[in-house]
């Protein structure tokens, strides 16, 4: 076979519905930058025998992964044999290693791993046995091998189904040789720099983000910002909060916890003081259970859609600490910040909510509203910081400006209604632990492929011109 041709590599995390769409603008993208051949990691014969797919496809030469890998990537003895051992050298000395000194590619592999194994394993867990961790090891350097061979094939991009676990570490290989890779987050497809990591909605593109800002209208936004704060936003986690009607004013200082399990490392910000939620919460727990304060821990209202328990693990950090004064909230919505004097969240979406209900948040890590006005937000540099702020009885300080809340609503507003194609194109949210709805998110879609198919080569045509995001219909008509 020919390497001369260009090609582009689809991976295969991407289910049948996310494809509808994302070939549909990957074939505009193709076009446009000479790219005739695709190489699919995962074989989807549904979506190549759909209509619209298949007519899209037609002058594309479609090749499988397993077609072109040698023997030895393909066979997994082979690949025990020749990666076992050094995952094992790896293993016995890899957790000894400053993760902060580490250099961009060898600080993406290395948290590829710590991610992989909080994922693979079971609810609870604190410390992922010797097993889980040298299989997570196993995993990335199998990534990585197959990703190097890959590269030789003259590959103009790469599109994956995420930046977290294993796809990571097999995204920084491309990105190290200068190759297109892009990314899929919350019904966004965007670009990632070659040794800066990107997010759906941090938008380090600051001449799209400026272009966005000018046209965006004050009224819809602040209209768009009512509507959300009555459960009737775009946004799934925020809407289901409001499914639970829970309101207690004498709630004044709430983490808001995430999924455990669930990888939050899109963006790795080195400058972090924790290294995962669990090192977050355990920590946290360890400070407040002196105050005199009652403090609350917010369930995440999409745990169990995902697939995890998380009172598990809080209950077990809580016993630990033999913490009397924490509370766990399992119900309750937005609504619940109206009365709050302190709001914490590793970097989680409620940020900019407490912002526009004028709550400067603590954060953890990097968010999108951080990364452009750093005052807006408190980021502690050190533990004890962190702490200080946790203690603070200078609540004025935790009070945000008008200014500031408008900046927030404004965030918001594009996070919701320009950064994501969701409604756009008629998806549903799909979560790991809600497999039967896969075959009704792929009908939706489906069916207004037609409808979406110049949209959506619209947003192909805008990425092969240098857009570093995809934007939903209205995006593009504020931008062009």
């Amino acid at each position: 076979m020919s390497t001369l041709s260009k090609k582009i590599i689809i991976e295969g995390g991407f289910h049948q519905s996310l494809l509808l769409w994302i070939i549909t603008i990957l074939s505009e993208y193709c076009k446009n930058k000479n790219i005739n051949e695709i190489i699919l990691e995962k074989k989807q014969e549904k979506i190549l025998k759909n209509r619209l797919i298949e007519d899209q496809l037609k002058n594309f030469k479609i090749i499988f992964l397993e077609d072109i890998l040698p023997f030895y990537l393909k066979n997994n003895f082979f690949l025990y044999l020749i990666l076992l051992p050094k995952s094992f050298l790896f293993s016995l000395y890899w957790k000894k290693i400053d993760l902060k000194k580490l250099n961009w590619e060898e600080y993406q592999f290395f948290h590829s791993i710590i991610d992989t194994q909080q994922s693979l394993a079971n609810d609870g867990v604190i410390n992922p046995s010797y097993y889980i961790t040298l299989k997570s090891i196993y995993l990335n350097f199998k990534k990585k091998k197959i990703a190097q061979y890959l590269i030789k094939f003259n590959i103009g991009a790469l599109v994956t189904s995420h930046n977290v676990y294993t796809v990571k570490t097999f995204n920084s290989i491309f990105r190290k040789k200068n190759i297109p890779v892009f990314c899929h987050a919350a019904f966004n497809l965007y670009k990632l720099p070659k040794n800066k990591d990107e997010n759906w909605n941090n938008l380090f593109n600051l001449r799209l983000r400026k272009k966005i800002n000018k046209n965006l209208q004050i009224r819809k936004i602040n209209n768009y910002w009512k509507k959300k704060f009555l459960g009737k936003g775009d946004y799934f986690d925020s809407n289901l909060s409001y499914q639970k009607k829970f309101v207690n004013n004498e709630i004044k200082n709430i983490i808001m916890l995430h999924i455990f399990r669930d990888s939050p490392f899109i963006n790795l910000d080195k400058k972090r003081i924790f290294l995962n939620y669990i090192n977050w919460v355990d920590e946290t727990i360890k400070i407040v259970k002196n105050s005199k304060d009652i403090w609350h821990f917010k369930i995440h209202p999409n745990s169990k859609r995902w697939g995890e328990d998380p009172l598990i693990i809080l209950e077990k950090l809580i016993k630990k600490h033999n913490a009397k004064n924490i509370r766990i909230l399992k119900t309750g919505n937005i609504g619940l910040m109206k009365n709050l004097k302190k709001i914490v969240t590793f970097s989680g979406s409620v940020t900019e909510e407490a912002i526009s209900l004028g709550i400067k948040p603590i954060i953890i890590s990097n968010t999108p509203i951080y990364i452009y006005d750093k005052s807006i937000v408190f980021k502690p540099r050190s533990l004890n910081e962190y702490a200080k702020m946790l203690n603070s009885k200078d609540y004025e300080k935790f009070e945000s400006t008008e200014n500031q809340k408008k900046i927030a609503k404004k965030f918001i507003y594009c996070n919701e209604k320009i950064m994501t194609l969701r409604k756009d194109i008629n998806a549903i949210y799909l979560y790991r632990n809600e497999q039967k709805k896969k075959k009704k998110d792929y009908l939706m879609v489906n069916r207004y492929l037609k409808k979406n198919l110049s949209f959506l080569r619209k947003n192909g045509f805008l990425l092969s011109k240098g857009y570093t995001h995809t934007l939903s219909r209205e995006g593009i008509n504020l931008v062009i």
